[in-house]
């Protein structure tokens, strides 16, 4: 059976809580990552950030138009203003179904492994989409 680690990202892209959303930005720019893990100095995770976190954070509609005052809101909020801090994780232990149905119905775009409270790795749609990618083609009769 097939688990977590066996497709993880290990030792994944994070940042830091006290990050402006412009680093995080960078990162995602960077390595061309959807979200990140946000982790203390101990690698601990206490944390998500996606890009969906910090459009919202950005393009308030309470907001001017002025495209100036966006860019310097990205360099005065911090990625602890506006990540998700109860996050779903799993162990790399966890069987890949299981994960698959938490990202499915939660519609997650990666869920982080962790062990003994340390981020270890993460787990995309991407990850498993890439998997089924390279298995041989399901026969048309074969029930789903």
């Amino acid at each position: 059976m097939l688990t977590v680690k066996d497709l993880m990202t290990a030792n994944p892209d994070t940042i830091t809580p006290d990050a402006t959303l412009g680093a995080a930005i960078a990162e995602m720019n960077r390595f061309d990552d959807r979200q990140l893990p946000v982790v203390d100095k101990y690698g601990r995770l206490v944390g998500m950030i996606t890009e969906r976190d910090i459009r919202l954070a950005v393009n308030s509609p309470l907001l001017s138009e002025d495209s100036t005052l966006r860019i310097r809101l990205l360099e005065r909020f911090l990625v602890e203003d506006c990540m998700t801090r109860h996050v779903v994780s799993v162990l790399p232990e966890t069987p890949l179904h299981e994960a698959a149905k938490i990202l499915a119905t939660r519609r997650f775009g990666a869920l982080p492994v962790v062990m003994d409270n340390e981020l270890v790795g993460i787990l995309s749609v991407t990850d498993l989409l890439e998997y089924l990618a390279r298995q041989p083609a399901l026969e048309a009769n074969m029930p789903i």
